[in-house]
């Protein structure tokens, strides 16, 4: 996946978090304050449309139920850096405009790494230096992830031989199965144990509930929304289970939208348990 090919989606997932906000408040279950700062001026106007919590079923239904995937994926994800951020470092790899390293900042007692293309992660630092705000805490590691591996970033960053927490969310999908192999024997085999990947996938299970007419019917409006890049890698949890075991895994739990809703107490209309699942991979 080459910088720029997500920018469309990336903003998307940003107008989601502010979405969320805007409509929740403060029952929001990720509280995203900053996701606004990201978002182009057009994306920015937008919002106040969406003011109306009456637009949210439709607007759910029009995205095929991925805004509440997203906004599911993300608690998920931050229940585990709390869970894990005052144990271990945070390493958000692809970090994009994501914000946990400021929303999550009092979890994170052994530091938080943000590795992304160089001029992704110079724009972000841009537009928070512009916003005033404090980023002292956040390692910025600049590296091309389709020409630096990622041994050779855990060791840049100091974490061979130590536990850490790996967030490698948004990504799956668009990498073959060989790079999703590499990157889980690289943590079995460079990181301490005890340590944990999560990443989320395209559940191949969860898309065969979806009718071809629906399909049909959405696809078009999903695609240049997202500005949709191929999707190279699905599974299903007992698929993504036996790989991770064989990569050097010690354990692997997937986390379907419709658990996630559950354990969140929220409700979402999963067909079969939606369209993507969480990895929680240990080692």
């Amino acid at each position: 996946m080459e910088e720029g090919n997500a920018s469309g989606t990336a903003e998307m997932v940003c107008f989601f978090r502010a979405l969320d906000l805007q409509w929740d408040k403060e029952n929001s279950l990720i509280r995203d304050e900053f996701a606004r700062l990201f978002l182009s001026e057009k994306m920015q106007t937008r919002l106040p449309g969406y003011a109306d919590r009456a637009k949210r079923d439709r607007y759910r239904r029009l995205m095929m139920y991925l805004f509440d995937w997203i906004i599911l994926r993300h608690a998920a994800i931050d229940k585990l850096v709390r869970e894990n951020g005052p144990q271990m470092p945070v390493v958000l790899l692809g970090a994009g405009y994501d914000s946990r390293a400021l929303r999550l900042k009092s979890f994170l007692k052994h530091g938080i790494s943000e590795v992304d293309f160089p001029a992704t992660a110079e724009q972000k630092k841009k537009i928070l230096t512009a916003a005033r705000i404090d980023t002292a805490h956040i390692r910025f590691h600049s590296a091309d992830l389709m020409q630096k591996s990622l041994a050779e970033i855990l060791e840049s960053l100091g974490l061979k031989g130590k536990q850490a927490l790996i967030v490698w969310e948004g990504v799956t999908m668009y990498v073959s199965k060989a790079v999703i192999e590499q990157t889980i024997r690289t943590c079995a085999t460079l990181l301490a144990p005890g340590s944990i990947l999560v990443a989320d996938y395209f559940n191949e299970k969860g898309k065969s509930a979806l009718s071809a007419e629906t399909i049909k019917q959405k696809s078009e409006a999903f695609a240049k929304t997202f500005k949709s890049e191929p999707i190279l890698f699905s599974s299903d949890p007992e698929g993504i289970r036996a790989l991770a075991l064989a990569q050097g895994a010690k354990s692997v739990n997937s986390l379907t939208g419709s658990g996630i809703a559950a354990e969140f107490g929220r409700s979402a209309d999963f067909t079969d348990n939606g369209m993507f699942a969480l990895a929680e991979i240990r080692f």
